[in-house]
């Protein structure tokens, strides 16, 4: 993984090929973690690095946590990944990793795939009715550029996934630049349309934009026009302008309101200088999304402090299938990368998925 240019601070990643699998774990938490604390959802051994989360519920009893890791050890090439949860108690059992998507064997997504987000509705490709929906970044440079956003469908939440013919979904033209990808997306109609969320990275600066999407027919999808997120009501550690990329969205119907996480500047000078030592979540009304303008109300950050990893990064909420908040806003969790400091490439094999529940955000707010 190398530092983006200057005018980037986004972090996607590293990315490639996988088949790898190990065995099933329980989680730490939440019913054994300690309050106040985040909690390691499983373990991993060995020069692999899991992060890029992306969480939902199926029911009250089947969860699936797609995310980011290598296939050979010690090499620095990502897959999508893909672990099932079974409730047991107030804990989850963990099945065995599996590849749930790789790098396509040329054409634009063809060195990395990372940053996976599912939902479900209703796809018609080919013929065929698809039920659920992979957003993920794909790229065809080692060097952390050119990257842009792809689709692939599948009828059942373990897979096979297929890759749309007509990828990329969202498209970026210039090699030399970051691009576009981080994809987070809300189902609108519980069918073909929904939001797109996703980070900017090019000559214009940094930022986070989203789209209306219908893609009941991807014979013909229908994209719209990009429109940048509001960021005010969001902070930066040291009061400066707020820069906002790679944040992860959810929808709660309760409250009508969007919640989102979303990596905390500025980024610490000790190594790795390209990841964020705090995470932000905060919410606003679902006016401010669909005006393109609004007020984003600050909830509570993830530090080192309920962490006690140096490095937090790379999160999502827990959502349900269509990008709900599951919990309401009384009781929703967070997943995100945990990792350690150190130099490159040692502090990659220390990236885990962790999680964490509202009541342990710091400094709350009351609502």
């Amino acid at each position: 993984m190398k530092k983006p240019k200057k005018y980037l601070v986004l972090l996607i990643g590293v990315i490639g090929i996988a088949f790898i699998m190990v065995i099933a774990v329980l989680q730490v938490g939440p019913a054994g973690n300690t309050p106040g604390k985040a909690w390691l959802e499983w373990t991993e051994t060995g020069n692999y690095y899991n992060y890029c989360p992306s969480y939902i519920e199926a029911s009250d009893t089947e969860r699936y946590l797609y995310y980011c890791k290598n296939q050979i050890e010690g090499q620095i090439k990502d897959s999508i990944y893909m672990r099932s949860g079974t409730r047991n108690g107030e804990a989850w059992e963990w099945s065995a990793d599996s590849v749930a998507l790789i790098p396509g064997e040329s054409g634009w997504d063809s060195i990395h795939v990372c940053d996976p987000d599912v939902k479900k509705g209703n796809f018609i490709y080919d013929d065929h009715t698809y039920v659920y929906v992979m957003f993920y970044l794909g790229s065809d440079k080692s060097n952390n550029n050119h990257n842009q956003i792809g689709v692939a469908f599948s009828d059942n939440l373990n897979g096979p996934w297929i890759k749309w013919q007509g990828n990329p979904l969202i498209t970026y033209g210039f090699a030399s630049d970051w691009g576009r990808g981080q994809p987070s997306a809300i189902s609108v109609d519980e069918k073909g349309k929904l939001l797109l969320f996703y980070s900017c990275g090019d000559r214009d600066g940094t930022r986070m934009v989203y789209r209306n999407v219908d893609l009941s027919n991807m014979n013909d999808p229908i994209i719209g026009d990009e429109v940048i997120v509001p960021t005010d009501g969001l902070t930066e550690a040291d009061g400066s302008q707020v820069i906002l990329h790679n944040g992860a969205l959810a929808y709660d119907k309760a409250t009508d309101r969007f919640y989102m996480v979303r990596p905390r500047h500025p980024f610490e000078k000790a190594a790795p200088s390209y990841i964020s030592t705090e995470l932000e979540v905060a919410y606003t009304p679902a006016s401010t999304i669909w005006n393109g303008s609004g007020t984003w109300m600050v909830e509570g950050h993830i530090t080192s402090e309920q962490t006690d990893k140096e490095r937090n990064h790379n999160s999502c909420l827990l959502t349900d299938v269509w990008g709900g908040l599951v919990g309401g806003r009384n009781h929703y969790q967070i997943n995100f990368t945990g990792s350690d400091t150190g130099e490159f490439p040692a502090n990659l094999w220390t990236y885990r998925i962790y999680g964490i529940g509202k009541e342990s955000l710091k400094k709350q707010i009351k609502d």
